[in-house]
């Protein structure tokens, strides 16, 4: 191997083979150490590879690299180098390489003459532009390091500069040249092998005449100037006569990477501990999630694959009985589960016949065609020869799976409730975890602080029950202030527009908005169904229809109904330039009639838990006194012990047209409640529970009630009509929801004729039963015939027929909670077509039916021969 000068500007120990010098020979001077036997293969600081490895002759910039082995990087932007062993102390360098080294340190530039002097250390770099930092030229070192290097590089020395004591001093100090020591170091030489080696170029390099001259003083020759003759560190030590002149050396120390403000060890780690636990929470979550995913997506597989009689003994199961989790939410697709699709037999080609629960029909279909999963999360599966004497416990399972096989009014299933979702959301309901829960409804928290005010429902409350004060039949409850037909997750309707175009038109529903001065947006969808409310309008043109009234306006454009002459447009220009009206609902020029003194009314609460609102303000001479508002020890509190958790599915009715169907949002299909183990109240189908939501949020400040009919009570052919007791559940919420809505509309053609209001109670009435009414009371019949005119209303616009209405009287107001309907579909306690006659023969009509265009009803005698059967 050759040895090479250093290059001044890297490190002490990179030299060139066109620009080497020479190091005398020594005689005294110790054996190189052998090569590592582990050298490195990658740099350390920027992971570029090593060179091979080198023996430092000491003539570079630190004479105590002497007899190191070393590799330089390859990379010329990092051109660091890796030092193996320790350094050479000062006493084992030989004489020889002492003076070389000086006399290398004379014949480079100056650097304290130039402007600016950079630090010597090798290692030493800026994180800006990866160059040398700039040195202290007050610094002891010979030739000065920067601040950083000073203070980190070993062997420390004392500097004043660098305000550094250190207890050794590193200051070289070369001994006067002797000729016996030299002449003796020249005798002995050291043979090494000789290996080719690249390296970098040395920046200031001593000339040939110079290398004479040395060698001349030396009494040398230039030809005994050979790489092999090597000083040993032993000559060196002999050589020396001035004891002083020597360091003691140091003990060796491994350079590394030193930093002048080092970080403390527990640096950053609270922040990398909350990025661990938070990235630990998130896996948690997602783990979490998948699994709550596959349990939502289970789906229970009954399959038929061989015939089995009753009356043999088989070896096997009757049926095959798998929980398969599918991996599209709401539909299964047999042929993604081998164990169903190994139970197929070779004949069949891959087809099945698969059980549709809504349809009540055996289908044959492909195991790669999907398959809807109805609520009960059973999916009933045989085989092609397989009919239903062959399959064992077919009833059961059929009945289980929300279906009845043998149903004997089968027309009667496509025009059933359960079929008219018109606005249901598209993704498929979650699964209840017990028997669900049909009707939900709310009362809020303020109620018990005195305010007397609903809370907006999770889903708004169906309308069900008719409340009416005196003896008229007020507007019953419609659908909640601001709800409009156009639905997210259903169809979207445009909006009516107002104000109308035609002045009759306005003055048909404006009069039920002059006296009103709150609850503007409630009383504007009540007149107004249909249309968008708009505070700044609705003020805007109601003062223009009350100025109209006044100047004596609005009456000939009404005369002239729906015509060019009668256009509203035309009135409210007019009104405008004779009067500049004022536009907002501050200014109010044209003096308005005050309204009538009005009480806030208080939510009812029926005794079948139906919820309804306050509709229209009453005067004051008409109330009855209002019983006062419950307070909350009124509501049972819900614990561990004393409820039991469910997930249900929160819907609401809503209806547009002649489309009414229930529907529900995406937050409310999977929602957490806990319902009291324990009826509030009972009537005569059903029992009243408190409720209460934890998930979501929104919906925990209020009160809930769970209406469940007991199955029982219900008749003893309820089979025949009902698919399950889930059926019975949700038909019975729409027939209430229904009636309710079909009142409001009823109530809104018959308020043209008759003044009615609606008196809201806010208390339980658990007492229940046929509802007579008191002479004293309806002393003009008005009650009976309006009850009577909506039973024929309901008839001959919807098909439906309300009849015998169940109430109560609270401060002589009659309240109906419940009544019978008698439907072509399926009700509890419907008599069909029997009850719809029996009705059309004992009903006259009356005024009310003539005012509001009702035609005459025709009986079907035959129909009135035949008693519905009761088993």
């Amino acid at each position: 191997m050759c040895l090479t000068a250093p290059d001044p500007s890297q490190d002490s120990t990179t030299l060139t083979s066109s620009q080497s010098l020479t190091a005398p020979d020594s005689s005294q001077g110790s054996a190189p150490p052998p090569p590592p036997t582990d050298p490195r293969t990658i740099c350390r600081y920027c992971n570029s590879l090593l060179g091979l490895l080198k023996l430092c002759s000491g003539l570079g910039l630190d004479i105590q690299n002497y007899n190191r082995w070393y590799q330089a990087c390859s990379n010329k932007a990092c051109d660091r180098l890796e030092w193996y062993g320790p350094r050479t102390p000062l006493e084992a360098i030989p004489q020889e390489v002492q003076l070389a080294h000086a006399l290398n340190a004379s014949l480079r530039q100056d650097q304290h003459t130039t402007g600016t002097v950079y630090c010597a250390n090798p290692n030493c770099r800026s994180h800006q532009n990866g160059r040398p930092r700039r040195a202290n030229k007050e610094c002891v070192r010979v030739p000065p390091f920067c601040s950083v290097c000073c203070t980190s590089c070993t062997p420390l020395v004392k500097c004043k500069a660098h305000r550094l004591s250190a207890v050794e001093n590193t200051v070289l100090c070369l001994q006067p040249y002797s000729p016996s020591a030299t002449s003796s170091a020249a005798s002995a030489s050291i043979t090494l092998s000789s290996t080719p080696t690249t390296s970098t170029s040395l920046s200031s390099a001593p000339t040939a005449s110079m290398l004479s001259s040395l060698a001349s003083n030396m009494s040398i020759t230039p030809s005994d100037l050979t790489l092999s003759a090597i000083p040993t560190p032993s000559s060196v030590l002999a050589a020396t006569t001035t004891p002083q002149s020597s360091v003691p050396a140091a003990p060796p120390k491994l350079a590394g990477r030193s930093y002048a403000r080092p970080l403390e060890e527990g640096y950053a780690k609270p922040w990398l501990m909350r990025h661990r636990v938070k990235e630990e929470k998130a896996a948690l979550v997602d783990a979490t999630r998948k699994v709550q995913v596959q349990v939502i997506n289970t789906v229970t597989v009954l399959y038929w694959a061989r015939v089995c009689q009753h009356g043999l003994a088989a070896p096997f199961e009757p049926c095959l009985k798998a929980k398969v989790a599918s991996s599209h939410s709401g539909v299964l697709v047999l042929s993604e589960h081998m164990d169903l699709v190994d139970a197929v037999p070779a004949d069949a080609k891959g087809r099945v016949k698969v059980y549709n629960a809504a349809e009540r029909e055996w289908f044959t279909q492909a195991l790669a065609l999907p398959v809807p999963v109805p609520l009960s999360r059973r999916v009933l599966v045989r085989n092609l020869d397989l009919d239903d004497d062959d399959c064992p416990d077919l009833d059961s399972e059929v009945l289980a799976a929300g279906g009845n096989g043998k149903r004997s009014r089968r027309d009667s299933v496509l025009s059933t409730p359960t079929k008219v979702r018109k606005f249901s959301h598209e993704t498929t309901p979650t699964a209840s975890r017990y028997m669900p829960i049909p009707e939900v409804e709310c009362l809020d928290s303020a109620t018990s602080e005195g305010t007397g005010q609903l809370a907006a429902l999770a889903a708004p409350p169906s309308p069900s029950p008719l409340t009416v004060r005196d003896p008229v039949l007020g507007p019953g409850p419609s659908a909640p202030p601001g709800t409009s037909p156009a639905v997210k997750g259903g169809r979207n309707f445009s909006p009516i527009p107002f104000p109308p175009r035609f002045a009759c038109d306005m003055d048909a529903r404006m009069p039920l908005l002059v006296g009103v001065s709150e609850k503007h947006e409630e009383h504007f969808a009540r007149a107004f169904p249909g249309s968008k409310f708009v505070s700044s309008t609705f003020q805007r043109h109601r003062n223009y229809y009350i100025a109209a009234k006044k100047y004596g306006i609005l009456e000939p454009y009404v005369a002239a109904g729906q015509t060019p002459q009668g256009l509203w447009r035309t009135i409210w220009r007019r009104l405008t330039a004779l009067t500049s009206l004022a536009t907002g609902p501050q200014e109010q020029p044209i003096m308005v009639r005050p309204p009538l003194p009005s009480e806030e009314t208080q939510p009812s609460v029926s005794s079948n838990f139906s919820l309804t609102r306050g509709q229209e303000s009453a005067p004051s001479d008409l109330r009855a006194p209002t019983p006062p508002p419950p307070s909350p020890s009124s509501f049972p509190s819900l614990s561990q012990s004393s409820s039991s958790p469910h997930i249900a599915r929160i819907e609401w009715f809503d209806g547009f047209g002649t489309q009414f169907g229930s529907r529900w949002s995406a937050d409310t299909e999977a929602v957490e409640v806990w319902v009291s183990n324990k009826p509030v109240r009972s009537g005569r189908l059903k029992d009243i529970f408190t409720m209460g939501i934890l998930v979501p949020k929104r919906f925990s400040d209020s009160a809930y009630f769970a209406k469940a009919v007991r199955i029982s009570n219900l008749p003893p052919y309820w089979h025949r009509d009902f698919s399950s007791a889930w059926d019975v559940q949700y038909r019975e919420a729409y027939r209430l929801a229904r009636a309710g809505d079909i009142a409001a509309m009823f109530l809104f053609e018959a308020i043209q004729e008759h003044q009615a209001f609606v008196h809201s109670a806010s208390s339980l009435r658990h007492n229940y039963g046929q509802l007579t009414i008191p002479s004293h009371l309806d002393p003009s019949g008005l009650l009976a015939r309006t009850l009577s005119a909506f039973s024929h209303y309901s008839l001959e616009r919807h098909g439906l027929c309300f009849d015998n209405f169940e109430g109560v009287y609270v401060d002589t107001v009659p309240t109906f909670y419940g009544c019978k309907t008698h439907s072509s579909h399926a009700h509890v306690e419907d008599s069909g077509k029997f009850g719809i006659n029996l009705f059309a023969a004992s009903h006259v009509c009356n005024s009310i039916c003539h005012a509001i265009g009702l035609s005459a009803l025709e009986v079907d005698a035959n129909a009135l021969i035949t008693m519905p059967s009761s088993s």
